[in-house]
């Protein structure tokens, strides 16, 4: 298999994409049908529109500009997770591993689900293909006027039991329930929420649950696996899925999340087709992304982008003033903690700090506006402007002060208050600030201390005199 190939999931509705899987699919079913010795073979009756407007999703594979190949999926019609409905490469790139490489990525995005195909009994290089993939023969029957044998086969689920936990057992759990758990343990586990996700697309049930599916999907395949490719095959799986109906509640969360993660893998032109808002929430999405990956360079860039989109104006109550709200302080959380960081990085890191409380005074409650001020604090202080900390880190308190917030936001505000003090030299404020934040500490219950425990280092170690 030559370096050059590369698989990824093409959008089938666009007939340019429908007629070259069309014309890949005549060429290997008519051989195909020579195999078989089959005289009227109907895969060799499909039309364009047919595969244009059929509920399969399609991963092809190219060899340089070349459609080679292509593998379409869709839930099985028995129930059996999902199933192979289709997988051909064209006759002139045969003996290259195409059909075995697009099986293998259909396989690394259900794998933990059950997936079927069917084929003719007489094709023994592809029966020959599933087996090695790990498929097994279930049945043979007969159909059509000839009559031609066919073989349905399964895989079973890929096995992971040495990594399995009580926690794992989700087979009677519900879509909510799966987000639920999934939000809960992909920050220790998220190749496990990453099977549990493709394992469950047969759990959706309504378009409403789509779009809470894809941003963990896209979460968890982006920031913290980095498989951005897998990660767009499996969203392209869910247009088939029978709950997906096209509405503009799943589509619209779909479409941006394909070109989310089509962007952070290297498509500079996938965000071209997305309306303004839509541009600015996948470029603050994909910052987090890059951040959380410390892909620091590519974070920074995406979220200037953000920003210079924004500039043209979003609506109030825009979910893209959420998304540079979240995108700014994960950034700056990233910069602040990096050792060798430039000059243009800090400038990055406070720009950040600033558009985070900016929009989280517009998309959040105080709560998220205390803690933009706590976080850009933060950034002063690296930055070197202890005095505009020390500001900053006052509004956390004060907002504090006026929400009256429990003891946990209270011990942060006047901790970043006493390191502000301490920076500017102000041994007085340092001290009256740090009695401050030790008063709330002693206020935590215990599950709630093991968050503080960086502050209080850095408390200890800085009395200043």
């Amino acid at each position: 298999m030559g370096a050059d190939l590369r698989i990824e999931a093409v959008d089938h509705s666009d007939v340019a994409i429908a007629r070259q899987l069309h014309a890949v699919q005549m060429v290997a079913y008519a051989q195909e049908a020579r195999l078989l010795g089959a005289i009227y073979f109907p895969p060799l009756e499909r039309t364009v529109e047919e595969v244009r407007t059929g509920a399969e999703a399609y991963l092809a594979a190219f060899i340089g500009a070349d459609l080679a190949g292509a593998i379409g999926i869709g839930p099985d019609p028995e129930g059996l997770g999902m199933t192979i409905a289709s997988l051909v490469v064209a006759p002139r790139f045969q003996r290259r591993g195409i059909g075995a490489a697009l099986t293998a990525t259909v396989i690394a995005a259900h794998g933990s689900g059950e997936i079927s195909v069917q084929t003719g009994a007489k094709n023994f290089p592809a029966l020959a293909l599933y087996a090695q993939a790990g498929f097994v023969e279930l049945r043979r029957w007969l159909v059509g006027r000839e009559p031609l044998e066919l073989v349905r086969m399964r895989r079973a689920p890929t096995d992971r039991s040495k990594e399995v936990t009580d926690m794992d057992d989700r087979s009677e759990m519900t879509i909510d329930e799966i987000l639920k758990a999934g939000w809960d343990d992909h920050g220790e586990r998220p190749q496990d929420v990453a099977d549990r996700l493709a394992a469950a697309l047969h759990l959706i049930e309504a378009p409403d649950q789509v779009a809470p599916f894809v941003q963990l999907l896209t979460h968890v395949y982006g920031e913290h696996l980095g498989l951005w490719q897998r990660g767009v095959a499996l969203l392209e799986t869910l247009r088939a899925v029978p709950a997906f109906g096209a509405t503009a509640v799943a589509s619209g969360p779909l479409i941006r999340s394909i070109a989310t993660l089509r962007f952070a893998a290297g498509d500079a032109a996938a965000l071209d087709a997305l309306s303004a808002e839509d541009r600015v929430r996948a470029l603050a999405t994909a910052s987090s992304a890059f951040a959380g990956r410390n892909e620091l360079g590519r974070a920074i860039g995406a979220y200037a982008e953000a920003l210079r989109h924004a500039e043209t104006g979003l609506v109030a109550g825009s979910p893209a003033i959420r998304a540079l709200a979240v995108g700014g302080n994960n950034l700056a959380a990233a910069l602040e903690v990096k050792d060798d960081r430039s000059a243009l990085e800090t400038q990055a890191m406070v720009t950040a700090a600033r558009a985070a409380l900016d929009n989280w005074k517009l998309a959040g409650t105080w709560l998220e506006e205390e803690r933009a001020h706590y976080r850009l604090a933060r950034s002063l202080l690296q930055a070197g402007d202890a005095a505009a900390a020390e500001g900053s880190a006052r509004q956390c308190v004060q907002v504090c002060e006026r929400n009256d917030a429990p003891p946990f936001e209270r011990f942060f505000g006047h901790a970043i208050l006493a390191l502000a003090s301490r920076a500017k030299g102000n041994a007085e404020a340092f001290n009256s600030q740090r009695q401050a934040a030790m008063r709330q500490f002693a206020q935590l219950p215990e599950e709630e201390r093991k968050w503080c425990g960086d502050e209080c280092k850095e408390l200890d170690a800085a009395d200043v005199r």
